[in-house]
């Protein structure tokens, strides 16, 4: 699996999106959810950014959202290091997080109101994901903080706005919630 994987890297730098996926497809399939838990998790991002280039939305969300689901299985397991006041988890995974984001974001713009919404909050707590890994790692021996931020950004007052900036590689986008409703 590792292999193919490696492989399935080269064609990607390469542009060669469909073989790379095939290949990485193949390397998914050659391991077993027990083993490498780091290579699943990197063969998954990399699906995410295959199908994102073939402009299969659908499956490039969950191929990232499965990504996402095993950096919070495995993180823990993480070590961390620190440097210029980052941590090695921040630096190697941020990248994940906002990837995702971007692309529920750029999906947004083109939804129906409710999808829109969804999508948009979706977004919002990838971001928050981050942060709240950021401030877990802040503190030290990753204690759980509980995430109840998302709750109070989703139960404000009708006159009360919420301004959300969400910074990406290539641009910012900024989410403002009133009362149920958030806009792009």
């Amino acid at each position: 699996g590792e292999i193919l994987g490696e492989i399935a890297q080269l064609y990607e730098n390469a542009q060669r999106y469909d073989e790379a996926l095939q290949l990485n497809k193949q390397a998914l399939a050659a391991i077993t959810k027990e083993s490498a838990p780091d290579l699943r998790l990197e063969l998954e991002w990399r699906q995410g950014r295959l199908f994102r280039h073939r402009n299969d939305i659908s499956e490039a969300l969950a191929a990232y959202q499965r990504a996402i689901n095993h950096v919070e299985i495995i993180r823990h397991d993480i070590p961390l290091v620190y440097r210029n006041g980052q941590s090695s988890l921040q630096t190697t995974l941020t990248p994940l997080y906002k990837q995702m984001a971007d692309l529920l974001l750029t999906q947004a713009s083109t939804q129906s109101k409710a999808d829109k919404i969804s999508m948009l909050r979706r977004a919002r707590n990838v971001i928050e994901r981050i942060k709240q890994t950021e401030l877990e790692d802040f503190l030290g021996g990753r204690r759980a903080i509980h995430p109840v931020r998302n709750a109070l950004l989703d139960e404000i007052e009708p006159k009360t706005a919420i301004l959300y900036p969400i910074i990406l590689p290539d641009r910012v986008e900024l989410l403002v919630s009133t009362g149920n409703d958030i806009q792009q």
